[in-house]
């Protein structure tokens, strides 16, 4: 009964560049804003695990800049640095019951920092029958597109501070997995668009289009149903009721959160060659998403993706995204990408 202990050390580092451009010359366009994120990280983790129990601790350090430009002027980019450590042990009980618990202790330079305890476990019921159970709470701190995106943004904006609950039951032996879950969410300074702002006139103060909501509430039900394999073929349908999303606060009226649909849904259909075939995987993933505040949500995307097989290690990645060209938004006034197509080649 010996642990096994693994380290690992990964080095990253990323560039980011987002445009968005407004040929039209309604409100305050027609203009060009890029946003800017540089970062590099290092994160060193140690799992150690025997026949009970499995131990994981480890350390992130985070550095960075992010600069946005727009309206012709150019703003100096803004450092950020990002300081955490955490550990979380999970203890086998027997048969299928588990319990974890954890904790992470994350520093984000000024914007302040917090300790998240996370509990939770599996609770074997009979056969294929179990019941998973989390608690948790979350940190995070606003982002520099948050804070700095020319003429959608809140400098002043605080950090999020979340807590959350779910309960999922586990039936395994119903076509090929069966799931019914409920969670609840409660928290302090969402980020938010701010439902109340007037986008003809420009953001500021009295009109940010990006605040916090003081308290907020959400609540809903997730189902998912997947199907037996068959010939490397598999199906899943996922469907999520998000039937209470509310904002609140002293001053404030209770509303729904603007972007938070009712209703939403994904139907995945993947396939699986064998091992020697040159066709790895292939899939098509369409998802639909019910109507939200103004002209945002009421869509239905459709993905799909092939990967091939060109080298004993080797794998060639084709995806195409919103392969109708669906013209959408997920945040009034700012349209999501059409029809994209992205080729990846990695090594396994």
């Amino acid at each position: 009964n010996h642990p096994m202990s693994t380290t690992t050390l990964d080095l990253t580092g990323s560039r980011e560049t987002v445009v968005f451009l407004d040929p039209l010359p309604a409100d305050f366009g027609p203009f060009l804003d890029f946003s800017t994120d540089s970062r590099v990280q290092a994160s060193l983790r140690n799992n150690a695990v025997n026949d009970t129990n499995r131990l994981i601790y480890g350390v992130d350090l985070a550095n960075g800049a992010a600069r946005n430009d727009g309206g012709g002027g150019v703003f100096a980019a803004t450092p950020y640095a990002q300081t955490a450590i955490y550990a979380q042990d999970n203890l086998k009980l027997g048969g299928m019951s588990s319990i974890y618990a954890g904790v992470r202790a994350e520093r984000d330079g000024v914007a302040g920092g917090a300790i998240s305890p996370s509990l939770g476990g599996i609770i074997g019921i009979a056969g294929e029958l179990s019941m998973r159970l989390n608690a948790g709470t979350a940190f995070r701190v606003p982002t520099a597109e948050d804070l700095q995106f020319p003429g959608f943004s809140n400098p002043l904006l605080q950090p999020e501070r979340l807590q959350s609950f779910d309960a999922t039951l586990e039936v395994g032996h119903v076509f090929g997995g069966a799931t019914l879950g409920w969670f609840v969410q409660t928290g302090n300074n969402l980020i938010e668009p701010n439902p109340s702002a007037d986008f003809s006139l420009p953001s500021g103060p009295g009109n940010e289009y990006v605040i916090n909501a003081p308290q907020s509430s959400i609540g809903g039900l997730a189902f998912t149903l997947a199907s037996k394999p068959y010939a490397g073929f598999t199906t899943q349908f996922n469907l999520t009721d998000t039937y209470r999303a509310l904002q609140y606060g002293a001053g404030m009226p209770t509303i729904r959160l603007p972007y938070r649909p009712v209703f939403s849904g994904t139907l995945d259909l993947g396939y699986t060659g064998a091992p020697a075939f040159a066709l790895a995987s292939a899939g098509v993933v369409a998802r639909s998403v019910g109507a939200m505040l103004g002209n945002s949500g009421d869509y239905t995307t459709v993905d799909a993706y092939v990967r091939l097989r060109v080298a004993p290690h080797g794998l060639l990645s084709l995806r195409a995204y919103d392969i109708g060209n669906k013209r959408y938004e997920e945040v009034d006034g700012y349209p999501m990408p059409g029809r994209t197509f992205t080729v990846e080649l990695s090594t396994r």
